[in-house]
């Protein structure tokens, strides 16, 4: 899967590889679990873009691809 953030930068691979790029360069995400970041994303998203990403999923692989559908549902990132 690829996809385009609303800053214009672009991901690839599977959703858990996607949030592990973006946990990567998110400033004081690298100290967050990835589950912590995928948390971390969905409250931003509803403070700065005014949307509800309600994550489902118990591992990290299902939590990152919900994160991914609901982003992409959402409009805060389309398909490349």
């Amino acid at each position: 899967m690829k996809i385009r953030v609303q800053d214009g930068r672009v991901f690839e691979g599977t959703a858990t590889q996607i949030v592990q790029s973006m946990k990567s360069i998110a400033l004081g995400a690298p100290c967050m679990t990835l589950s912590e970041y995928v948390d971390w994303v969905a409250v931003r998203a509803g403070a700065i873009e005014g949307v509800e990403l309600t994550i489902a999923g118990t591992s990290d692989d299902e939590r990152c691809e919900c994160l991914i559908e609901r982003m992409l549902a959402q409009g805060i990132a389309e398909r490349a």
